[in-house]
């Protein structure tokens, strides 16, 4: 389907370019969104445009601000990849659901999901490669940043109606879930094992950091 209407597109030249650049305008999320993709593949300057554009409109919507950045670094990503392992992900954990099920209960089928069917894992940090940061190459091997897994989970969380933030700590990226008087959070290095805030603390201050709301708040 992508292929043809690129072909139509460049068919009808300049007015398929002003259709897009239209649509892509308006306040239609989804199809904005595929506007600005498709223009992305026409014109592979113009990725650092539509970034600037993001990022001045303040709309900070995860996943097009990462695919965003990394077609502006790697120009050949495939955008089809990273959508279509984001719904498998999705669905199988759909299949999986019970009703009711709370936000902990649905981390964990998650992370059993993401981290053991489909095998995600976080790349050595004393070996970072290049590919480790681009979102399809990372779907594609199942390994990659601590900050892109800790994405690609909040991203799958997004899909099944669970809102996750992320959280940056001195020396690592996790996922924490607000839900709730008690927060808790997805630990990607451990294979999605859910920790409690206390742990986290107990962590910092064996780093001899004096632990602070702010450390284990979501990002703003």
């Amino acid at each position: 389907v992508q292929e043809h209407l690129q072909a139509e597109f460049r068919r009808i030249g300049a007015r398929g370019l002003e259709l897009l650049r239209s649509v892509e305008g308006t306040d239609c999320g989804d199809c904005a969104k595929a506007a600005s993709r498709m223009l992305a593949l026409f014109d592979k300057n113009a990725n650092a445009a539509l970034l600037q554009r993001f990022i001045r409109e303040m709309r900070y919507e995860l996943e097009t601000g990462l695919l965003l950045i990394n077609q502006l670094i790697f120009p050949e990503l495939q955008v089809e990849e990273v959508e279509a392992i984001l719904d498998r992900l999705a669905r199988r954990c759909m299949e999986l659901r019970v009703t009711p099920m709370v936000p902990r209960e649905q981390c964990n089928l998650m992370s059993r999901v993401f981290f053991h069917e489909f095998g995600f894992s976080c790349s050595d940090d004393d070996n970072v490669l290049p590919e480790d940061n681009c979102l399809d190459m990372v779907c594609r091997r199942r390994n990659g940043s601590p900050l892109l897994i800790c994405a690609l989970y909040i991203l799958t969380g997004q899909r099944i109606g669970l809102e996750l933030e992320p959280i940056v700590l001195p020396s690592s990226f996790m996922v924490g879930c607000f839900y709730g008087a008690s927060p808790f959070y997805v630990d990607p290095r451990q294979g999605g094992r859910l920790r409690e805030s206390t742990d986290l603390e107990q962590c910092l201050r064996a780093e001899a950091i004096c632990p602070e709301f702010a450390d284990l708040a979501p990002v703003p």
